[in-house]
């Protein structure tokens, strides 16, 4: 109630005095676009009578261009007398060069202050709706609400906003969109004197989402003249706040386009949110080009990933796949769709054309109708050449074609099997060969049931290596970073350059009993790799009979504690190299497990022995005893 009798009384007191509280300066006629002189908005016009008279050159500002002069203006008081009740005209004028600026300040000495404070909006707020709220974009803060507001007394000049003077606003919260918090604007000034603002009704709008729109790039942008107008709604998607618009002609803007006419004609979707704060984020955009034109008597367009920009001397290697099982045959199958999945076909008028289908499972598939000569193509035949060619035609009788020589290679490497570190205890007899010949190869192609195996076996064949931070820097995305500070302490092997006497040893993987070769060589490393190491089956006169060959390069020594390195490296008969490996041999000293136990439990069996032997004896002693003293 007291809010509202403060209103009318301070509307009453403007109508009978027609007071303007704050004035505006009046620039005098200037010479110059460059130079300007600037009255300071924030320092008050009316001063009480017998105060402390204002320094009138603070209230100007002169300005070269944008920038600040620090220069005093000619000031022309009209006369001012702080004693003296009235009204004054205030003038500042400078001269820079031949160029004159001025500009003059109403302003007033006063009895006393009777007047509230003005309360004026610097940064408009959004325009109120149909519901009389004030919409608020939720990504603006209440701090940059209360900075919208200017708050200028005639006496006291600027009064700084305060969270106090905006009753209402500590309830306000921004993430609960949709709702309205109402916000009462109440200032006083130091003499009592008080000023509000109605209600304003503050509801916040979620604006944390983006709008964007998507274009259907599987539509075409050609028409044939006199054919039906493209249905525009469908060519657009747009989403707003993770939400998706449904999508109506009055968003789209055809501008003069015309079906009947050839011609090029753009056509646009204008996608505006029910709430604009700022026209950049909230107002979108997208213009298609389209043409009308005579008649279709272009091909499609046939678009391949990976097929024409991988061909090897114009033609495109594919991976052999054995085919000898059902599981085989399937692998081999999908492999094919692989390749077949990678043709598009898009037409100027027809737009994306279908080349694949959804089947009963709901898999996607690939219609070999458009494939001649897919159904000869065997991917266990290596080395095997086919032709391939892809047709197809469009509405209007169009035809394209790709013809692709595809011939089927082995590309891959061979696996390890069963390879991890090992641990040994010395009192167990470790075979060298024997442990060696666990760790396994297979090949897609070549078999393996007799892999012709061959040892180099040095003590210092090798030299550690601490891992270096550049060295695991590949490594960033699968471990933690503790993780990677705890592997650079560990070492690595590799092998040491130079001229070496080695132990060679060679075996296949069928019969490791039956040793080929045993005896000493000499081989040179360099750049920490063996020089023509998969030729070296050969120097021995050894045959692989299937093509793959297995290497192990080690430290071992027998007999001996300690860590002990093996090396991995092998080749199949399409010149395939598996990745160098390196695992670890670990031999202890030291019972192993089971003998712990065994000698725990018969440390057992001895002590419960001897308490059963002593308490019979002691039981007899107490029985002789009776007797006697019976």
């Amino acid at each position: 109630m007291k809010k509202v009798y403060v209103f009318f009384v301070f509307l009453f007191t403007l109508f009978i005095f027609g007071v303007k509280v704050k004035v505006d300066a009046v620039p005098l006629p200037t010479t110059s676009g460059d130079l300007s002189i600037e009255v300071d908005e924030k320092l008050p016009t009316s001063f009480l009578v017998n105060t402390e008279a204002p320094n009138f050159q603070d209230y100007f500002i002169v300005k070269l261009g944008n920038a600040i002069q620090q220069t005093d203006v000619d000031l022309f008081l009209d006369g001012f007398d702080i004693g003296v009740i009235g009204d004054y005209l205030i003038s500042g004028s400078i001269k820079i060069g031949t160029d004159t600026v001025g500009i003059e300040l109403p302003v007033k000495v006063i009895e006393s202050d009777t007047e509230g404070p003005v309360i004026t909006i610097k940064k408009p707020l959004h325009i109120e709706d149909e519901f009389g709220r004030t919409p608020w974009d939720s990504q603006e803060t209440m701090v940059s609400f209360m900075d919208r507001f200017f708050i200028w007394d005639a006496v006291e000049g600027y009064i700084a906003p305060t969270e106090s003077m905006f009753e209402g606003i500590e309830e306000v919260r921004l993430n609960q969109y949709g709702e309205e918090f109402p916000i009462d604007i109440f200032v006083e000034d130091s003499k009592g004197n008080q000023s509000f603002l109605p209600t304003i009704r503050l509801f916040i709008v979620n604006t944390i989402g983006n709008v964007l729109i998507e274009v259907n790039e599987d539509l075409p942008l050609e028409v044939v003249v006199n054919t039906q107008e493209p249905d525009f709604t469908k060519y657009f998607k747009v989403t707003d706040n993770m939400k998706q618009v449904e999508i109506t002609n009055d968003y789209i803007l055809k501008r003069n386009f015309d079906v009947t006419q050839v011609g090029i004609y753009d056509v646009s979707i204008r996608y505006q949110r029910e709430y604009v704060f700022d026209r950049n984020r909230d107002i979108k955009q997208t213009t298609l080009q389209f043409k009308v034109i005579e008649a279709d008597v272009s091909a499609p367009e046939i678009i391949t990933y990976r097929i024409v920009d991988e061909l090897i001397d114009g033609k495109l290697h594919w991976s052999y796949q054995n085919m000898d099982d059902e599981a085989g045959r399937n692998l081999a199958d999908d492999s094919l769709e692989v390749f077949m999945q990678r043709f598009r076909v898009k037409d100027n008028v027809d737009g994306t054309i279908p080349i694949t289908y959804i089947d009963e499972d709901g898999n996607i598939k690939a219609d070999r109708s458009f494939f001649k000569g897919i159904e000869n193509v065997r991917l266990d035949q290596k080395d095997a050449e086919y032709v391939i060619t892809f047709e197809v035609t469009d509405r209007a009788g169009n035809t394209a074609t790709q013809v692709i020589t595809l011939v089927v290679v082995d590309d891959k490497a061979p696996i390890y099997l069963d390879f991890k570190n090992k641990y040994y205890r010395i009192n167990h007899k470790v075979d060298l060969v024997e442990m060696l010949n666990t760790i396994g190869l297979i090949d897609n192609y070549d078999k393996s049931d007799s892999v012709l195996k061959i040892v180099i076996n040095y003590k210092d064949l090798f030299e550690q290596v601490q891992m270096s931070y550049h060295d695991l820097e590949k490594y960033k995305d699968r471990f933690t970073p503790e993780e990677l500070e705890e592997a650079a302490k560990a070492y690595n092997y590799q092998l040491k350059n130079g001229t070496h006497k080695v132990r060679v040893i060679a075996f296949r993987s069928n019969n490791e009993k039956d040793v080929l070769v045993d005896k000493e060589i000499e081989i040179v490393i360099e750049n920490n790799k063996i020089k023509n190491m998969f030729t070296l089956h050969e120097q021995l006169n050894l045959e692989t009979n299937n093509g793959l060959v297995m290497y192990y390069l080690t430290n071992f020594e027998d007999a001996k504690n300690g860590e002990f390195a093996i090396m991995l490296d092998a080749k199949d008969s399409s010149g395939n190299i598996a990745p160098t490996r390196t695992l670890r041999v670990v031999i202890e000293n030291g019972p192993t497990l089971g003998t712990i136990l065994l000698v725990i439990n018969a440390g057992a069996i001895v002590i419960f022995a001897a308490a059963v032997g002593i308490y019979f004896l002691v039981k007899s002693k107490r029985v002789k005893k009776e007797e006697v003293e019976k």
